[in-house]
């Protein structure tokens, strides 16, 4: 496992914080199999949604261009991103 930082500048930050307020928000046990459902208590973003769609492209568009991520793995895709 890697630890990567740094991924996007505040400006960035502070915009996709800004498109997270615009998504629907469900309970993350939805994801979880049959045991963790039992204990998961989150929620996780619907990417499906336009907003969505456009959130998650950001971050893996910055997730690939990242140096550390370059220099450590050359993924052929990558898994689906939760929020």
């Amino acid at each position: 496992m890697i630890t990567i930082s740094n991924i996007f500048d505040a400006d960035a930050l502070a915009g996709l914080l800004e498109q997270s307020e615009k998504l629907v928000w469900r309970d993350g046990a939805a994801t979880a199999g049959a045991t963790a459902q039992r204990v998961k208590r989150n929620q996780q973003a619907d990417l499906t949604s336009r907003a969505g769609a456009a959130l998650r492209a950001q971050v893996e568009t910055a997730l690939r261009a990242h140096p550390v991520v370059q220099a450590a793995a050359w993924p052929k895709r990558i898994s689906k991103l939760l929020l």
